[in-house]
Formats: C-alpha cells, structure tokens, sequence
C-alpha cells in the first residue's frame, strides 16, 4: 500500500494504540513520527512518561 507522505497508516496507527494502550490520537501521531522519520517533541506527560525508552523519536519539550 502506497500513503502520501502526509498521511499515516490506520493500521499502524491502531497498532500502536494497541500495543501501549494509548489513544487513538496520540497512536497518529506516533506513527506519523514514524512514518517520517521525524522527532515527536510532546509535553504530554503521561504520554511521555508511558512510552520514554520505547520510541527513539520521543521527546521531551523540556530537553531543548
């Protein structure tokens, strides 16, 4: 399957969402980071917290 760069996997997204029990939206952004080959920079601290160590992209707000 080709997707616009633009765009994200709803598979991939749900599968993020499943395999860390988080939303749905925040699984988009996850995979959208993924897919790009991108930092996610969040201030989202549960959402940090839940998943530093897990996604080398993940970052922290405050460690800029």
């Amino acid at each position: 399957m080709n997707i616009p760069e633009n765009q994200v996997s709803c598979i991939e997204t749900l599968k993020i969402a499943y395999l860390y029990d988080r939303s749905t939206y925040d699984s988009a952004y996850l995979a959208l980071a993924q897919a790009q080959k991108a930092s996610l920079v969040t201030a989202d601290k549960r959402l940090y917290n839940a998943l530093k160590g897990k996604f080398d992209y993940l970052l922290w707000v405050e460690d800029f």
